[in-house]
Order: structure tokens, then C-alpha cells, then sequence
């Protein structure tokens, strides 16, 4: 009897452990991020994106940055601070989760909060980013 726990708590250990290709929080290179906006936002579509060595908290945001054990998935939640040359003044907040779904490709949603004293509005988008 021991012998068969022993047998299925090593099965059970097997499979939890990560995809060969998981690494959120060290993903080098450059990928390519598009966005497609959830009906009832407010916001509008956002642009096809390009970033290199993707998740990092934005400069001058705060927030957290949640990685899973296994490094398959992430959460986050950043305020960022909105100023421009032509005095736009506030903040924007994002707020999701990513999951790793191969080396090349990741996929998750995010909403975006913008309050700023020229605009306010609330979006959620469905997010894929492909490896370049």
C-alpha cells in the first residue's frame, strides 16, 4: 500500500511541474502585443504594440507584479502617472493577468482605467503578444 501512494504522489508531483517553455519574468527579445477591446469599453482600440524583454513594471508606475511558481502566468495591477507638453494631467491604471502559452506566444486580458482632465474611461481588452 505504501508503495502505491509513494507511486501516485510522485505521478501527482510530475505533473505539476512547469512547461519546458515558461519563463514570465525573463522573456527576452522583441514581441509584438494587439490588443482588441471587449464590447461596453469606453476607451477605444488601442494600437498593435512592439516591446522588447516583455514584462517589466513601466517606468514611473507603481503596483505589483505577480509571477506564478511555475513562471506560466503573471498577475499585475500599475498606476501610472498621465502628464503631457499640452497639459493633459492624471493617471491611468492596468489591471490583468497573462499566461504563457508557448515560447512564442502569450495571451490574457487587461482593463485599462484612464482619468485624466481632458478624458476618463474603462476598457477591457483581450491581449495577445507573439515573439518576434
Amino acid at each position: 500500500m505504501r508503495k502505491t501512494l509513494a507511486t501516485i504522489e510522485a505521478l501527482a508531483l510530475a505533473g505539476c511541474g512547469s512547461p519546458d517553455f515558461c519563463a514570465m519574468g525573463g522573456l527576452a527579445g522583441t514581441w509584438q502585443e494587439t490588443y482588441v477591446e471587449q464590447a461596453g469599453g469606453t476607451c477605444g482600440p488601442m494600437p498593435t504594440r512592439t516591446s522588447t524583454g516583455y514584462l517589466a513594471r513601466p517606468p514611473g508606475c507603481v503596483g505589483t507584479l505577480t509571477f506564478a511558481f511555475d513562471r506560466c502566468s503573471t498577475v499585475f495591477d500599475f498606476t501610472c502617472p498621465v502628464s503631457t507638453t499640452s497639459g493633459v494631467l492624471g493617471s491611468e491604471r492596468l489591471v490583468g493577468e497573462l499566461h504563457q502559452m508557448s515560447a512564442t506566444r502569450i495571451e490574457g486580458s487587461e482593463t485599462l482605467s484612464v482619468a485624466t482632465n481632458v478624458v476618463n474611461c474603462t476598457s477591457a481588452y483581450s491581449v495577445v503578444a507573439i515573439k518576434q
